[in-house]
């Protein structure tokens, strides 16, 4: 995925993986400001969800280490 767009975020590099996600290091086409996004490997049923909160726990904890 690296060297991908997914509006309005270029792919620059791969952060991490894990069980559930891969996380890319990214930037933001419009501002050039680099953010963290995140892209789930299991498939979206409830049963499979992981908590909001902890989803988001986890992304601010991975937006800090870049």
């Amino acid at each position: 995925m690296v060297g991908k767009i997914v509006s309005p975020y270029r792919i620059v590099s791969k952060r991490g993986e894990g069980g559930m996600d891969v996380v890319y290091k990214t930037k933001v086409t419009r501002l050039g400001r680099s953010v963290a996004l995140k892209f789930s490997h299991y498939n979206s049923s409830p049963m499979n969800r992981p908590s909001s909160v902890s989803c988001a726990r986890r992304g601010r904890a991975s937006a800090l280490t870049m």
